[in-house]
């Protein structure tokens, strides 16, 4: 098998290293080959120094100078590869215990979509900083924005143009890295919360509106007003040839190929967070056979699961 190592706390290139510097800080990792993921290559038999958590130096082994008393790692037969990142967390489900998980797992990033209480996530961001606790880097938009009066205590119902433009500007008083969008919204919510995003110059993610009448703003639309990402596939429907017995319900694959144009000239993401349904579906197997991966989990996050399940 085949045995990785995933460089913690750095997205550096690994073509493009950063200035050369050493210290007694400084350790070094030979005989390693790296996964250059930006040209698709393989660099075999390299060496990587990194000091303070950051690469120093990269070269072929040989050719990078190693001081006498460094301390020096034989990585042969190894692989060293970026930092992962997950891009559609719910840290108030998953709750602190999780962090660490993240790390032994080789994803140094996440991406909060959504939590209780962004203070929190703040203060862990704190303790990851410092080296106090084991963790990724964060991300986090705080709560919910949803339209009507949401249930749920990590979301904020907005209701109004006027609602979203005062709700957009206290997050963003607070520090948030980015907007949260819901489908309860309306579509002039919405689209206010876009244009006071945009003059703040703070990103937007998420749902997209939807009613019983159907979709209100469409992945297109969204993409159009600045939507950075797209959830779970959401406005991203599938090509009419692929099911035909609802054909009359989905779209050509010419317009499809231009909805594709449109997100690649706006640099909108999409997220498929295909494990929000496999989880789910599992989870009364994994309940049921007490899965020894379950002390791992929070009851917090057993708690939700089961809520997601059909008895």
């Amino acid at each position: 098998m085949k045995k990785f190592i995933i460089l913690l706390t750095t997205l550096c290139v690994f073509t493009c290293c950063s200035e050369r510097y050493h210290s007694n800080r400084t350790y070094y990792l030979t005989h390693i080959t790296v996964i250059d993921v930006i040209k698709g290559i393989t660099l075999t038999n390299m060496t990587v120094a990194i000091t303070d958590s950051i690469i120093s130096d990269l070269g072929p082994t040989g050719e990078i100078t190693i001081p006498r008393k460094a301390k020096v790692t034989d990585c042969k037969g190894k692989y060293i590869i970026p930092g992962l990142w997950d891009m559609h967390v719910h840290l108030g489900n998953a709750t602190k215990s999780a962090l660490p998980l993240f790390i032994v797992n080789g994803v140094t990033g996440i991406r909060d979509m959504g939590s209780r209480s962004f203070d929190s996530i703040g203060n862990w961001r704190k303790l990851i900083s410092s080296g106090q606790i084991t963790g990724p880097r964060i991300i986090s938009p705080g709560p919910i924005l949803n339209g009507w009066h949401p249930d749920q205590d990590y979301q904020i119902g907005v209701n109004t143009p006027e609602e979203a433009v005062h709700i957009v500007d206290s997050l963003a008083g607070i520090g948030v890295d980015f907007i949260k969008v819901h489908a309860s919204l309306s579509k002039e919510t919405y689209y206010a919360i876009a244009r006071e995003a945009a003059r703040l110059n703070l990103p937007f993610a998420g749902h997209i509106p939807i009613s019983d009448k159907g979709v209100l703003v469409s992945g297109e639309e969204a993409s159009e007003a600045g939507q950075r990402s797209l959830e779970h596939m959401l406005g991203i429907p599938f090509a009419r040839d692929t099911i035909k017995s609802f054909q009359h319900m989905y779209p050509t694959v010419e317009s499809l190929t231009h909805l594709f144009s449109v997100l690649v000239k706006n640099g909108t993401y999409v997220t498929p967070t295909l494990s929000v349904y496999q989880v789910p579906a599992d989870y009364q197997v994994i309940s049921a056979r007490q899965d020894s991966l379950l002390k791992y989990i929070s009851p917090e996050l057993i708690s939700f699961w089961s809520t997601q399940t059909i008895n």
